[in-house]
Order: structure tokens, then C-alpha cells, then sequence
């Protein structure tokens, strides 16, 4: 399997600045959202999917990963990963034991603002090793979307992304 160049780049970029940086929770906006209805939003745990948030240098954007190798099975109670829009933040799904994956997203709940997903590129239609998301389009504010990932025949499912101010 091939790897697009620019994937690569950007992960190891983000191995960069994971050895660079402290080991303290980023504060994005996004993890206290505006909303009084608004759902929780997941905590980084170590053990989980959803390993580590930093900070990106010279941003207020942080970096989400989430390992689908530790996705949370179907209809397992969860949080959503937030993603802010206002400070850019982005997720990188990749897998720690090398096993590509098929990335799939469709909206949740929302308004028809929300389209398919809230990214300005498309997931990509190859299985993959990891995927950088790049920041939520403004207009998706508001917005839930569940997120699945296809390997061997068989979907598991990775908490749903909300993406907040």
C-alpha cells in the first residue's frame, strides 16, 4: 500500500511536534462549547482511541489523534471529539498496527449547512494508514457527524465529531 506523500509529511510533522511539545491537554475552545445543550466532549485518554490532543505552534488550532485501532464498538455509550472552528483544530486517524482503513463520515444532526462531512477535502475513497482532516469549514458550526472506519469487510465506528465555535 501507498501512502500519499503529503499524509506522510504531515504525520511526521506532527511527530515532531509531539516530541517537542509538553505533555498537557490542549485548551481548545471546542472542549467547552457555547451551546447550554451541547453534549460533553471526550477526554484524551492514553488507553483509548482518542490518545492525544496538542496544540499547534503559532496557532490556536490543536491536533486530535484518534488510533481507529481502539474505536469504540457500535452503540457503546461516548462522547463526540469537538473540533473548534474558530481556532482551526483538525484530527489525524491513523493506526498504530498498520492495518488501513477505509475512513466514511456522514453528518448526524444539523442543518443543511452541515453537508456529508464538515471538512473542505472528502475523505479519501482508498483504504489509507492514516488521514489528516485539515480544520471544519465555518458553516459547520453546530454540526454532528459519525464517523466510521471499513477494514477487511467489516465497519467499526469511532465516536462522532461536533464541531463547536
Amino acid at each position: 500500500m501507498k501512502i500519499a506523500p503529503p499524509v506522510v509529511t504531515l504525520l511526521l510533522l506532527f511527530c515532531g511536534f509531539l516530541l517537542a511539545e509538553n505533555k498537557k491537554e490542549t485548551p481548545s475552545p471546542a472542549k467547552h462549547p457555547s451551546s447550554p445543550k451541547a453534549e460533553d466532549c471526550a477526554s484524551v485518554n492514553r488507553k483509548s482511541a482518542y490518545d492525544l490532543s496538542r496544540a499547534l505552534p503559532h496557532t490556536r488550532a490543536a491536533a486530535k489523534f484518534y488510533d481507529v485501532d481502539y474505536a469504540e464498538p457500535y452503540n457503546h455509550p461516548h462522547d463526540p471529539v469537538c473540533l473548534s472552528v474558530k481556532a482551526g483544530d483538525v484530527i489525524v486517524w491513523y493506526t498504530s498496527k498498520h492495518k488501513p482503513f477505509k475512513l466514511k463520515i456522514s453528518r448526524m444532526s444539523g442543518d443543511n449547512d452541515c453537508r456529508s462531512h464538515p471538512f473542505d477535502t472528502s475523505p479519501p475513497s482508498a483504504h489509507v494508514l492514516g488521514h489528516y482532516s485539515g480544520p471544519p469549514r465555518p458553516n459547520t458550526e453546530g454540526c454532528v457527524y459519525a464517523v466510521e472506519f471499513e477494514r477487511d469487510g467489516k465497519t467499526e465506528s469511532d465516536p462522532h465529531i461536533r464541531i463547536g465555535l
